[in-house]
């Protein structure tokens, strides 16, 4: 399990403060691990979401209607 929360922006660079969670836990994660994003529908992090998928297409989501949004990701069966 990888939970993705935590500050909704850096000062200089609006994508780094959650994005680097992903490329550099991937590899360490297991075949059955799920990733949850909270705040997914902010902006920022949907296309952060986005942008992971596209970097490795291992990888499904799945969105859910919260107050701000929560996306879990899984590896495809």
């Amino acid at each position: 399990l990888l939970l993705v929360d935590g500050p909704p922006q850096a000062r200089d660079d609006p994508q780094a403060a959650r994005y680097p969670a992903f490329p550099v836990l991937r590899d360490r994660l297991s075949a059955h691990a799920q990733i949850f994003v909270d705040d997914a529908s902010r902006k920022t992090e949907s296309k952060m979401v986005e942008r992971w998928k596209t970097e490795d297409t291992s990888w499904h989501d799945q969105w859910f209607d919260t107050v701000d949004g929560v996306c879990i990701l899984s590896r495809k069966p």
